[in-house]
């Protein structure tokens, strides 16, 4: 499942989406990374405070700090109306009236507002416009705000089979994501254009390393499996505890290689 397909699965049922967005943190590494991003770089002490979700998708992180940061402003953008529509419905049976989200593309959106914290994890890569994107972001930041970007690098696997799987049962289905990576990032290309926006690094990490890359294959592995709805059971209670080591590990790792890259940029006061 892509992510489309997850979010027509969930549509407005509120305990699925919560559901979803656990499974999501609980399976999912470059989650960890941004979760505790946005603990690290957040200010829960300040009443005036904005965040904006840049890219929101299915909403985990603008769910994340709304309930964080109930004194603070969230603003999530997404471009696609049955999503924001869904995920509107959701923050108002959550009472989350702190929270928003807007339909908007990326590229033409312009802001009005100024944020402490802008998020936009895994969204860079699907738009040929990045840099002037990126430019976009820089400026809807405050004097002194951060900019916490997550991107792949790469698409490496320790499961060789497991690439030429997927892509026989793309062949055979006849399906066409329309979510395809339009680039991997180098962590020189994403360092230069960061700083070309104008924006200074605060930190910079490789994630997905060698344990990251066992562990997401371990659960990619699992879930395009045709025996799916029978080994999970099994995989939940014997495989996915070490799935849970390997990316604490990539965690504490400094990776030299790996599929994904996190970033911190800072605009200067």
């Amino acid at each position: 499942m892509n992510s489309k397909e997850i979010a027509a699965m969930i549509g407005k049922r509120v305990w699925l989406r919560k559901l979803g967005y656990q499974l999501i943190y609980w399976t999912t590494l470059r989650e960890w990374y941004i979760r505790k991003g946005l603990k690290r770089y957040r200010d829960p002490a300040s009443g005036g405070s904005a965040v904006l979700d840049a890219g929101c998708g299915l909403g985990q992180h603008l769910y994340y700090c709304a309930q964080a940061t109930p004194e603070a402003r969230v603003l999530g953008l997404e471009q696609d109306p049955q999503q924001v529509e869904d995920l509107a419905h959701f923050l108002q049976a959550e009472r989350l009236t702190h929270a928003r989200v807007e339909c908007s593309d990326l590229t033409t959106w312009n802001h009005q507002d100024a944020y402490d914290v802008v998020l936009c994890g895994s969204v860079l890569e699907h738009i040929r416009e990045d840099l002037a994107v990126l430019k976009k972001l820089a400026a809807a930041l405050r004097p002194g705000g951060h900019l916490l970007l997550y991107v792949p690098s790469a698409e490496k696997r320790v499961l060789p089979w497991l690439q030429r799987s997927m892509e026989a049962d793309l062949r055979r289905s006849g399906k066409i994501y329309p979510h395809e990576h339009v680039r991997y990032y180098t962590p020189q290309e994403l360092s230069a254009k960061v700083r070309s926006a104008g924006l200074e690094i605060v930190e910079q990490r490789i994630t997905y390393g060698r344990w990251g890359r066992w562990a997401y294959d371990a659960v990619t592995a699992v879930q395009v499996s045709r025996f799916f709805k029978w080994i999970f059971p099994f995989y939940l209670l014997f495989v996915h505890p070490w799935v849970l080591l390997l990316m604490w590990m990539d965690t504490r790792t400094q990776n030299r290689t790996g599929n994904g890259l996190w970033m911190v940029a800072c605009k200067p006061i």
